[in-house]
């Protein structure tokens, strides 16, 4: 698959230390899922709760970044790519089917439709109004469509699929297309907004409303489990989404105080191949971790530091290899940055 050349810009430190960060939560994320530990410390629940909206955020975020240099068509190829990934992890590492709506295949949806987003709604005042909207009526629809404890069904076209997709799947359009779409418009106003000298403060109000109004109107402590992943968002509820919201604001706020820092070097090597990183995971956890490792918390903690080591070190052989590789086929960029 070959596109049109088009000029390469350099890479935005500070994303690649948050999509490490996500990286980082996401493996405590799954890999408590995978082991099915029994009832996981509420510490290690909110640990690996915000992994996912940093991932879409970030998504639409780069759908900004490159949407003047790229057509509608470019976010349709990479919508398909991304969905093979998807099939790849669901039917190979039997993982969570298209029917029920794992991460991948909202993200694949999702570039094309931000990519629409931004550059048919040119008012960013109609742009936060159909975010807000789309928050709002999250807690509507689950309430009229009802909101499942499990969303595993057969791959199938109908009735249920459309549910799932709609409000009850892993991650569903409501609200989870709405993080996309925010990721989108920070991106367009980020210089702006992350420079005025009271971004810090406003992140950290937001964040602090969103955990008053998660923890005393929706009770955190009582989201379920879902197969054994333990997120603190099934169902997301607008306390969740508010918090959220706060956590990206104030992640940016500290990380671009100074991306450069020694502490972020591991983080920066994850975000720079953030897809391989999530297929390589997915398959360790899947095809070693998941059939050969016993559910303890000592086992847990080994395997999450063995993981995590282990990813470091393959990133920073990508790295290596992009520097000697610089005339990487279209496929290999998209898989390895």
């Amino acid at each position: 698959m070959s596109l049109p050349k088009k000029s390469v810009s350099p890479r935005d430190i500070s994303v690649d230390v948050v999509r490490g960060i996500s990286i980082i939560t996401m493996i405590a994320a799954n890999l408590a899922g995978v082991m099915a530990l029994n009832a996981p410390p509420m510490s290690l629940r909110l640990f690996g709760t915000f992994a996912a909206p940093l991932f879409i955020f970030l998504s639409g975020m780069m759908v900004y970044v490159t949407c003047k240099r790229y057509p509608l068509s470019h976010y349709m190829i990479r919508f398909g790519m991304i969905w093979t990934v998807a099939l790849f992890i669901d039917w190979v590492l039997e993982q969570h089917s298209f029917s029920s709506v794992d991460v991948l295949w909202l993200i694949g949806l999702s570039l094309p439709l931000c990519y629409l987003f931004l550059t048919k709604i040119s008012s960013v005042q109609i742009q936060l109004i159909v975010i807000a909207l789309i928050f709002a009526i999250t807690p509507l629809l689950q309430a009229k469509l009802g909101y499942i404890d499990d969303p595993e069904t057969p791959f199938a076209f109908d009735k249920v699929t459309l549910k799932h997709w709609i409000i009850d799947g892993w991650f569903p359009l409501f609200p989870w297309i709405g993080f996309s779409f925010l990721g989108g418009v920070f991106a367009h106003y980020r210089t702006t907004v992350t420079q005025h000298k009271y971004y810090g403060l406003v992140a950290c109000l937001i964040l602090f409303a969103g955990v008053l109004i998660w923890y005393f109107f929706f009770d955190m402590t009582h989201s379920m489990s879902r197969d054994g992943y333990s997120e603190l968002f099934y169902p997301p509820t607008i306390g969740y989404m508010i918090t959220a919201i706060g956590v990206i604001g104030v992640l940016f706020y500290l990380v671009q105080l100074n991306p450069a820092l020694k502490l972020y070097r591991a983080a920066i090597v994850l975000g720079e191949a953030s897809l391989f990183m999530y297929i390589l995971q997915y398959t360790l956890e899947a095809l070693i971790i998941h059939p050969y490792v016993a559910s303890t918390y000592p086992n847990y903690m080994l395997s999450f530091v063995a993981l995590l080591m282990l990813l470091i070190v393959v990133g920073y052989g990508l790295r290596y290899l992009k520097s000697r590789w610089t005339k990487r086929p279209y496929v290999i960029k998209f898989l390895i940055g």
